[in-house]
């Protein structure tokens, strides 16, 4: 084997060995992850049983079409303002998305999207109904991820495992009609 044969075929190598490691460290992760109890309301949660995938996926994006109307209309204002109305849509945007998912849902638990669908949010420590600390939090970490929510696979935030993992990273979201009527008044 020639010595640029050679090079090619370590060079392979160091990249195969790479690889393995990812895989191995992804493998333990995972298993780290099953060992975990499952969240109140994460897909296989037997604690909900109704079907809400489609429903959940539905919410976004009634959700997401509402805070972008919200942010067409700003940005419609900022043209007939000139220059200086630059920060009106970015402020307007962020002022309706935590009015609608802090505000509104720590009332109603839920947004407009969940609403029409028939779906409440709960905590996914003990699924109770959330509340406005609890909303505040999961907003200011949902506002970077929202962002890059449709970047399969981006740092810290994937829709896919959102929507379909056991684990999911926010709290979850569940069918109106599986809330059951408990005399725990964190559950109503």
């Amino acid at each position: 084997m020639s010595a640029d044969g050679e090079r090619e075929y370590r060079s392979f190598m160091d990249i195969r060995y790479g690889v393995d490691k990812m895989l191995e460290e992804a493998e333990r992760r995972q298993r780290e992850l099953d060992a975990r109890p499952i969240p109140h309301g994460a897909r296989p949660d037997e604690r909900y049983p109704s079907p809400r995938t489609a429903r959940r996926i539905g919410a976004f994006f009634v959700d997401w079409a509402l805070h972008l109307a919200v942010l067409c209309v700003m940005a419609t204002l900022m043209f007939r303002m000139g220059p200086e109305g630059i920060v009106l849509p970015v402020v307007g945007w962020i002022a309706v998305s935590f009015v609608h998912r802090v505000v509104v849902q720590s009332v109603t638990r839920a947004t407009l999207g969940k609403a029409i669908f028939g779906l409440r949010i709960v905590r996914r420590e003990d699924g109770g109904a959330p509340d406005f600390g609890y909303l505040l939090k999961w907003w200011l970490r949902g506002v970077p991820a929202s962002l890059v929510a449709f970047r399969v696979g981006a740092r810290g935030f994937d829709f896919y495992d959102e929507v379909f993992a056991k684990h999911p990273v926010f709290p979850c979201s569940v069918r109106t009609i599986d809330l059951k009527e408990t005399a725990d008044p964190l559950r109503a």
